[in-house]
């Protein structure tokens, strides 16, 4: 095999098995199991509900492939105060990437005071739909 980065978090392993005709669509539960990847891939890993007769249990190193998604998540503060309103966004965020089977690794937190004005909804033409620009 040839060299490959190793790592010092992992994620929770999820269970690869694709659910309807969507590749997006897998179940992504906690993997007990995994089966073995052809030559060059990692293994695919299963939930004990769609394991297969011939997987193995996860024991020992793992092959994983770690997928880092750098994005940017707005939240409105809920104090005046710009460290607690950071502290309690972060507690949004992570809960929420903790219940996707995800870990959270925070390279920032920035903030700004500013305003926001709604944008008036579009006006409507006599037969009550949104006028055509």
């Amino acid at each position: 095999m040839s060299d490959v980065p190793s790592f010092v978090v992992c994620p929770p392993l999820r269970c690869c098995r694709q659910l309807i005709d969507s590749p997006l669509s897998t179940c992504g539960s906690d993997a007990q199991w995994q089966r073995p990847g052809k030559a060059g891939q990692a293994p695919q890993y299963f939930c004990s509900q769609h394991r297969g007769k011939d997987d193995v249990p996860i024991a020992g190193p793992r092959l994983i492939r770690l997928v880092r998604l750098q994005v940017e998540v707005l939240y409105a503060g809920t104090s005046s105060v710009p460290a607690i309103a950071h502290a309690e966004a972060l507690a949004q965020l992570e809960s929420a990437v903790t219940a996707s089977r995800g870990m959270l690794s925070i390279n920032a937190a920035t903030s700004v005071v500013g305003r926001y004005e709604p944008q008036p909804p579009p006006p409507k033409h006599a037969g009550g739909r949104p006028k055509a620009l």
